[in-house]
């Protein structure tokens, strides 16, 4: 046996199958937070000023006969199916889920400006949207015409960045700035290929009736003031502002508040115990 360290999860999922109901699971859901904030729908605070609500837990997991511990995982004893909150509680499973999440990083150098000194604006969700609302009242009074949204290299969530460069689209119209010029840069082969062929033909559609210029296989890395470069190939454009969102990086083996694992070596039957792990950013915030 050996001992491994994971990050503190945000989640941890456990089913256990109900000997007394057939096909029936018992889940049990342990997560410290009382609401899950859906960062991918912030975009909308940065044009209607209004308070994240967040969806209750306690609501979500009554709905879908859920048990809900509000605790923080301290240990798994996998060898014993048991996880150990920070209180001592002991739960047993027979199939272990770990979501550790995945935090954002910020890519473009917080150095970089343009001509009229202001900063590229990464997009993390609704704290930015004091900033980004600066900039549209900006594009709105004619002191930005040139706008470019940025998606970085390596992993982060998309769809956020779709958002904002359409309804600023849409914000341009509807204020008579037809004349600024949106243009999108994304590393994806299609745009939003990952929700599949008529997700990425629609999403490709809309980009192109609201005037939305995409550039797709193309990364772009902010240049001189003014001016961002894409690759591959010599080329860039002019720019007055770039928008971008983080990179998402997976947890740090070394944080402080690290949840022990002990694992059993060797190779694990069909129907013995085990333990999986995500890193996706669903979790709350």
């Amino acid at each position: 046996m050996r001992s491994s360290l994971v990050p503190t999860p945000r989640f941890l999922l456990l089913l256990t199958p109900c000997a007394l109901a057939g096909d029936h699971v018992d889940i049990t859901v342990v997560a410290p937070e009382l609401k899950f904030f859906n960062r991918s729908m912030s975009v909308e605070q940065a044009f209607k000023p209004k308070r994240g609500r967040g969806i209750r837990l306690e609501d979500v997991f009554a709905e879908f006969d859920a048990r809900w511990v509000r605790a923080d995982l301290d240990r798994v004893e996998h060898g014993r199916c048991k996880a150990v909150t920070r209180d001592g509680e002991r739960l047993s499973y027979d199939r272990l889920v770990i979501a550790l999440g995945a935090h954002p990083e910020q890519w473009v150098s917080r150095s970089l400006t343009y001509r009229d000194g202001s900063h590229a604006l990464t997009y993390c969700g609704g704290p930015d949207s004091e900033d980004f609302r600066r900039l549209l009242d900006q594009v709105r009074d004619g002191r930005v015409d040139k706008l470019a949204f940025v998606k970085p290299a390596g992993a982060s969530w998309p769809l956020p960045l779709y958002d904002l460069a359409l309804m600023t689209a849409a914000e341009c119209a509807a204020h008579g700035r037809s004349e600024a010029e949106l243009s999108l840069i994304t590393p994806e082969e299609e745009p939003l290929g990952i929700f599949g062929n008529r997700a990425s033909a629609a999403i490709r559609h809309l980009l192109e009736e609201s005037g939305v210029t995409l550039h797709t296989a193309s990364y772009g890395e902010p240049g001189p003031p003014g001016w961002l470069d894409i690759s591959p190939g010599d080329r860039g454009m002019e720019v007055d502002r770039v928008i971008t969102e983080p990179r998402l990086a997976g947890p740090r083996l070394q944080d402080a508040h690290a949840v022990h694992v002990e694992v059993e070596l060797g190779p694990v039957a069909p129907d013995e115990p085990r333990v999986l792990t995500d890193l996706s950013d669903t979790s709350p915030s």
